[in-house]
């Protein structure tokens, strides 16, 4: 197999060349592209690339997955591929073969911390992680123990999110908008994960002195909307290692957060504050975020957070380390060794 270029597919239920903008998305797109550069073919497909999928719209994404699988595994797909990237279980009907189910956060968490009851998206995710085909690799410390806690297997490895730090900035001059007041406070709450049910309250605490304002940044925007800010608030009850904190991070701007996903795993003092930021836990209340957001935009005014920020950013959110740990954790999957 050495001297051909390899080949792989990313599926899942959705793409960002159709529009959608969430983080499995932004994912598939830059695995795309740091694989391309590193001579791999590589192809996105979602449920509405399945030529029947309007015929199955009602039926479960769980239950999606397996028949976009089946077809993906098929001869009717018409392309060749060596190995299938995967967001969770979307990757479950594929079975000739290997699969690299994604770990982005387990359903199983999800449900645990939003007090749901375990649904078929949960089975699923256990069959997907635990296949004879699969390797998964989670996308921080947090989600790989997800994996072992709540479905027995041990990832393959973990592999950090990279961005392209030279799209997200700090903007210039100064790093931040000037004079505050007002503080902007940016936000992605979207949901009731994300925080949204807090964004109010939190707002009402910090008063007229603090802009709390939503990123509301459509394809291609989102660099530009987080120059507009001081700090980023993530209100979130899960996650894996949301993009919105890195791109936050990668402008300089300190992040508010809870210890879900890869802030788990950065140490902070006993009020919270961290290197780039303050975390609370899943359970914090209005009240102490709004402290948070107090706090962090003091030290902004001194200047202690410099470019802390964007320096943590540097180090685990970068492109080139992401790009290099996926062709290498591919090519050693599928027995293909990297060209000289």
């Amino acid at each position: 197999m050495p001297g051909r270029s390899p080949t792989a597919i990313h599926v899942s239920w959705l793409k960002r060349d159709d529009g959608e903008l969430g983080g499995v998305e932004k994912f598939a797109a830059y695995l795309r592209i740091a694989l391309q550069e590193r001579g791999w073919a590589v192809a996105v497909i979602s449920w509405n690339d399945f030529p029947q999928a309007a015929k199955f719209a009602q039926i479960s994404n769980p239950d999606k997955a397996l028949i976009l699988g089946r077809w993906l595994d098929g001869p009717t797909f018409g392309m060749a591929y060596d190995v299938a990237v995967s967001d969770g279980y979307w990757g479950l009907g594929i079975t000739s073969h290997p699969v690299v189910p994604v770990v982005h956060g387990t359903w199983a968490e999800f449900h645990t911390r939003m007090g749901l009851r375990p649904t078929l998206e949960v089975q699923r995710q256990g069959e997907a992680f635990n296949a004879p085909n699969a390797f998964p690799i989670a996308c921080s410390a947090a989600a790989a123990r997800e994996v072992r806690r709540h479905h027995g297997r041990v990832v393959t490895t973990t592999i950090l999110h990279g961005i392209d730090l030279a799209a997200y900035h700090p903007a210039a001059p100064g790093g931040y908008p000037p004079d505050p007041p007002p503080w902007v406070v940016l936000h992605a709450a979207s949901n009731e994960k994300k925080g949204l049910r807090l964004i109010p309250q939190i707002g009402h605490l910090l008063g007229p002195d603090y802009d709390l304002q939503y990123l509301n940044a459509g394809l291609g925007q989102e660099p530009v909307a987080f120059r507009r800010g001081h700090l980023f608030l993530h209100p979130t009850r899960h996650e894996g290692n949301a993009y919105a904190t890195l791109e936050a991070l990668a402008t300089n701007l300190p992040v508010v957060t809870t210890r879900s996903g890869i802030f788990e795993d950065i140490p902070y003092t006993p009020d919270g504050q961290t290197a780039v930021g303050f975390t609370l836990p899943i359970t914090a209340t209005p009240e102490q975020y709004a402290s948070a957001i107090r706090q962090t935009c003091a030290r902004l005014q001194s200047g202690y957070w410099g470019h802390r920020p964007r320096g943590w950013a540097e180090q685990n959110a970068n492109m080139t380390a992401f790009a290099d740990a996926w062709d290498t954790a591919l090519r050693q999957i599928i027995g293909v060794a990297r060209e000289t």
